[in-house]
């Protein structure tokens, strides 16, 4: 594990709860498609919606599974630090988002930004994975 893959926590939270948005109103536009298909379009062309909604269904499982793997391997590798200060650090940074600053200024006011940087990356230097 390195410092950007942690850093990737908040993205893959963002990409999860998207795909799960997408997926939702795509399932709901294709259940809507059955209801409504004799009055709006030919059968050929709600079969046509159905086949290309089925496919971009697919290919949002698909990016749903690796963000959800992605993010529960990093959940993982953080959940197993030994450290409690290193993982107070890294909850702080990765989990909640906050600046290394800010993160400094959690954990005590008389410890520098750079030094917290430079423990959390020691660590993941010692602990890959």
């Amino acid at each position: 594990m390195k410092i950007p893959e942690l850093s990737k926590f908040r993205k893959l939270l963002l990409d999860v709860e998207y795909y799960q948005n997408r997926l939702s109103k795509l399932q709901a536009a294709m259940m809507q498609s059955k209801i409504d298909a004799a009055d709006i379009i030919t059968e050929e062309d709600r079969l046509v919606f159905c086949g290309e909604a089925k496919q971009l269904e697919s290919i949002y499982i698909d990016a749903l599974k690796c963000s959800k793997r992605e993010l529960l391997r990093i959940e993982n590798y953080i959940a197993s630090v030994s450290d409690p200060y290193i993982k107070q650090i890294m909850d702080l940074r990765f989990v909640q988002g906050l600046s290394w600053q800010q993160c400094a200024l959690r954990i005590s006011p008389r410890i520098s930004a750079d030094s917290i940087f430079m423990m959390c990356k020691r660590y993941i230097e010692k602990h890959p994975e």
